[in-house]
């Protein structure tokens, strides 16, 4: 376990740049990421404008929230 904190996987180091205010970083999980979570979203939805407002509130809350994110050693997303 302790191997695993002092080696954060990449999307961990991301979200950890993020909590630091790194733009850069929300910017490549978005780019990563965007695909997957609008897909889930429209889905879910059945409308494309409503996957796309919950697409962008994801991103957002994980700029909101990467400063409570606890590395574990495994992707996070």
């Amino acid at each position: 376990m302790i191997g695993e904190l002092l080696h954060p996987t990449r999307d961990e180091q991301l979200i950890m740049n993020i909590a630091r205010g790194d733009r850069d970083a929300l910017a490549e999980v978005y780019l990563q990421h965007k695909g997957a979570v609008y897909a889930f979203a429209l889905s879910m939805l059945r409308q494309a404008h409503a996957a796309e407002d919950v697409m962008q509130e994801t991103f957002l809350q994980l700029w909101n929230a990467a400063g409570t994110y606890v590395p574990r050693g495994q992707s996070p997303l």
